[in-house]
């Protein structure tokens, strides 16, 4: 889910690699498998996906007491 979370922002690839000290290849990787998984092809779905999910919550939703990345 730190993935989805991350995918949620406007960070980069190699924003959110250097947030996590993982590479941008592994970045791109878990980017990857969490499209498969949620059946999409972009970024704006899979967060769109995922709130249909109850994985995230919407825009203007309270948090469920999951902290998410800050964006910077």
């Amino acid at each position: 889910l730190t993935m989805l979370r991350y995918l949620s922002t406007p960070l980069s690839h190699r924003e959110i690699a250097a947030e996590q000290f993982v590479s941008v290849n592994t970045v791109k990787t878990h980017v990857a498998k969490v499209y498969r998984k949620l059946g999409v092809n972009g970024r704006r779905e899979a967060v769109r996906r995922a709130q249909e999910l109850g994985l995230l919550r919407g825009p203007g939703q309270p948090s469920a007491g999951v902290a998410r990345p800050v964006p910077r």
